[in-house]
């Protein structure tokens, strides 16, 4: 599931406070009732916060690789006869609950994780949702068409594969700031693109010529081809260009929260943008699962796939604190190498020396376009 980007992290509340310096991550001594300096409550504040930051790591990574082996396994090796809007449907439901909760009730109890203070009370603060909400209609239509493409991807392109393309986002995103917002970038991040554009190709062709696509997609390709071959290899092309176009709909709607958004974001929490989000996700969808026999045939694989897709867009919310863009690219990083493996060890994916190496090249892109090629730990020593 789609979800809105963060808000930045000096914005959010934070559920444990700590105090801090001019310098954003040197953390001060806390004083006891007696002006004494206290290191046991900062070093234990600050050894809780460090916890927190790789827990995210790693459920950012295992959602990540998960969500996308699973949906493979029952869309592209099962190819259970599940309605995809009712999959979608579920995660939105389950996302629209938990967002509702932390926004307007969870600080009732103490949870303080990137909501909104709401000086005006809870009605005020839903008049404010409804009010603002038709911007983000815009960003609805576009989840809706990506996460339908993912779906059609999936059934005809292994795991790995969609994870590794998926990542052009970043080419796509960085390509949409510099025609609509007139972002420049560096040398070094050119350059990090052009290595991840060709890493993503010497492993599509990898993939095209090495995949096994499910009988009954290649049978019916079948029908408008001469051999077996052809069939097989217009199934992965067809997977291929709804990644590729799901990834370019991904980098527009990254441009357009940050050219028509940018103004509401320190009124409205991402618990808040993800209500508006799956409201409107939930009327989109529902035509098609009215039509589609609502929620018949699903399974436990099915159920997992829709919580999973629903934890996506929550773990963004709750993470909005203790990550920032070297740990996402970090998780990111740790998601395509996992992804690759267990979808060749338990999905019979493609995998070789060509898929290997050019994940290793995937990862290093990604790290020096975040970092823009400065080392992040010598940045730390520094302070």
């Amino acid at each position: 599931m789609q979800s809105p980007p963060e808000r930045d992290q000096s914005e959010a509340q934070p559920f444990i406070q700590v105090h801090k310096t001019s310098k954003s991550e040197d953390f001060t001594m806390v004083n006891d009732r007696d002006g004494n300096a206290s290191s046991t409550t900062t070093t234990t504040t600050t050894t809780t916060y460090q916890y927190l930051r790789y827990f995210f790591l790693c459920a950012l990574c295992l959602q990540n690789s998960s969500y996308t082996l699973l949906r493979r396994f029952s869309t592209g090796i099962l190819m259970e006869h599940v309605s995809d809007s009712s999959v979608l449907i579920g995660g939105e439901l389950i996302k629209l609950l938990v967002s509702a909760f932390m926004s307007f009730f969870a600080p009732s109890f103490g949870i303080h994780i990137g909501t909104m203070p709401m000086p005006d009370g809870r009605l005020a603060h839903l008049h404010k949702l409804i009010k603002t909400s038709p911007k983000m209609a815009v960003p609805a239509l576009v989840y809706y068409c990506m996460n339908r493409l993912s779906f059609v991807a999936l059934r005809r392109i292994d795991a790995g594969t969609f994870t590794v393309v998926a990542q052009l986002k970043t080419l796509t995103t960085a390509a949409f700031s510099y025609l609509i917002l007139r972002k420049t970038f560096s040398a070094v991040r050119v350059r990090s693109l052009i290595y991840l554009v060709c890493s993503v190709i010497v492993i599509s062709e990898f993939a095209a010529t090495h995949s096994t696509p499910s009988r009954r997609l290649v049978s019916d390709a079948l029908l408008n081809a001469d051999d077996a071959g052809m069939a097989a290899s217009s199934v992965f092309l067809v997977g291929l260009l709804a990644v590729m176009t799901e990834v370019t709909l991904s980098g527009l709607i990254s441009v357009y929260y940050q050219k028509v958004l940018q103004d509401d974001k320190r009124n409205l929490s991402a618990w808040d943008r993800n209500i508006q989000l799956a409201t409107f996700s939930i009327i989109l969808y529902f035509p098609t699962l009215h039509s589609e026999g609502y929620f018949a045939g699903w399974t436990v694989i099915t159920v997992l796939v829709s919580i999973l897709g629903a934890l996506g867009g929550l773990l963004v919310a709750f993470s909005m604190k203790y990550t920032d863009a070297i740990l996402k690219a970090l998780a990111t990083s740790a998601a395509i190498v996992l992804t690759s493996v267990l979808s060749w060890y338990l999905l019979n994916g493609p995998y070789g020396i060509p898929i290997a190496v050019s994940s290793i090249s995937v990862v290093v892109a990604i790290f020096t376009y975040v970092t823009d090629g400065k080392l992040p730990w010598a940045n730390n020593q520094n302070k």
